[in-house]
């Protein structure tokens, strides 16, 4: 047919979301894990002590090795404390505040600003380019919203 699946953001994120879902919940039902982040494939877990957040990276690698078939970047796991600040996703995480990078916010303004262009351009609809804004914005936003519900954090 030489049709194939579209592969971007939202079909990306949409299938991240269907196939993590079973680790989503061994994290915060079986695990009990009260603070945890993940936005596709990259997640944080908070925990109290680095021998606890090495328990549960074992638990995590052999639940994604048996049961969904997919192997763990040892390179990418890292054990940080909130005190110094976390990066994760274009933000610097601490206790009680979140700094967007100036990565991110430069990669921002520049999508804005060729948004922008487009829409002056009529290479863009009203809408599209409210759209666009409106996801940027949202974007910035969401780190804004983080929050674990407890008083201390795991």
């Amino acid at each position: 047919m030489g049709k194939g699946l579209p592969i971007g953001n939202l079909t990306s994120q949409f299938f991240a979301n269907i196939y993590l879902d079973r680790l989503d919940h061994l994290i915060k039902d079986e695990m009990g894990v009260r603070c945890y982040l993940r936005y596709m494939d990259d997640f944080l877990i908070f925990g109290w002590s680095v021998q606890q957040l090495n328990i549960r990276f074992e638990r995590i690698k052999r639940f994604l090795a048996d049961k969904l078939k997919l192997k763990v970047n040892d390179q990418a796991f890292k054990i940080g404390s909130v005190t110094s600040g976390i990066h994760y996703l274009g933000a610097h995480i601490f206790k009680g505040t979140i700094r967007i990078n100036g990565a991110a916010k430069r990669r921002s303004l520049k999508r804005i600003k060729k948004k922008s262009r487009q829409w002056r351009n009529n290479k863009m609809g009203d809408q599209q380019f409210t759209d666009s804004l409106t996801s940027i914005a949202a974007h910035l936003n969401g780190f804004s919203k983080i929050r674990c519900g407890v008083k201390g954090l795991p």
